[in-house]
């Protein structure tokens, strides 16, 4: 995944990355704008082809998002990742509790299928309740064992 970020893999290589803030403090500061790197062709083979780069760009793309986020009280907008999720039943799964649930993978059975179960989140931020009884008092306090086989 690295190589799809270095320019390097389709022979260009980029100027601008980053830069120092001042003389005296010398601190680096990262460039994360690519709109603003100044390319330059090597003189080494590229191992990457130009056709592959800007498709592999292009997925990089559509993998981000722009999102509003505040910053020592300033809004400044920024991107991060998108987080397709793989598993349905992760975001739909709630405890008695209330929390959500968690994705465990069992080891594979001699068929080679891999059964999965849920567990609660507040289960594992907090403990079982056998050690949980006698320390909390008032709260609510999860018995649920493990969700096993929703598919």
């Amino acid at each position: 995944m690295r190589c799809l970020h270095n320019s390097a893999y389709r022979g260009v290589v980029a100027y601008n990355k980053s830069y120092r803030n001042n003389y005296l403090e010398q601190k680096v500061i990262i460039n994360h704008n690519e709109d603003t790197f100044e390319y330059v062709t090597a003189n080494f083979e590229p191992i990457v082809s130009e056709e592959q780069w800007e498709h592999c760009k292009l997925i990089r793309e559509s993998k981000r998002n722009l999102r509003l986020v505040n910053v020592n009280g300033n809004a400044k907008m920024q991107y991060s990742g998108i987080n397709k999720g793989g598993n349905v039943w992760t975001k739909k799964l709630r405890c008695r509790c209330g929390s959500s649930m968690r994705m465990d993978k069992w080891r594979p059975k001699l068929n080679g299928e891999r059964p999965v179960g849920y567990k609660c989140y507040n289960q594992l931020n907090k403990g079982l309740i056998k050690f949980r009884t006698e320390i909390v008092r008032g709260f609510v306090i999860c018995e649920l064992s493990v969700a096993g086989n929703l598919r």
